[in-house]
């Protein structure tokens, strides 16, 4: 069995069909609405990442640097042992 649709219903009683332009209309503005609102939100977003990427770049230079520093110590101390050594068996 099938149903008569809306728009048949209203025909049938001699009603018009209402227009379609404010339900585009309507439609048109949420679509644009939420576009809108999605587009400040990753930019919102964006500045946040921006913000959290320098903060990681600064981070992970002090690392950086904590490693150098580290490694040019061990280094160090080993040339000065391969150094004492050689003055050693030098004698």
């Amino acid at each position: 069995m099938s149903y008569p649709s809306i728009a048949a219903l209203l025909l049938s009683e001699g009603r018009p069909l209402p227009p379609a332009a404010p339900y585009v209309g309507a439609a048109l503005t949420v679509g644009g609405v939420l576009a809108v609102a999605y587009r400040l939100g990753r930019t919102h977003a964006a500045w946040h990442e921006v913000t959290a990427a320098k903060h990681a770049v600064r981070a992970n230079r002090r690392v950086a640097w904590g490693h150098t520093i580290r490694l040019t110590a061990g280094i160090a101390i080993v040339l000065v042992g391969l150094l004492a050594a050689g003055f050693n068996l030098a004698r």
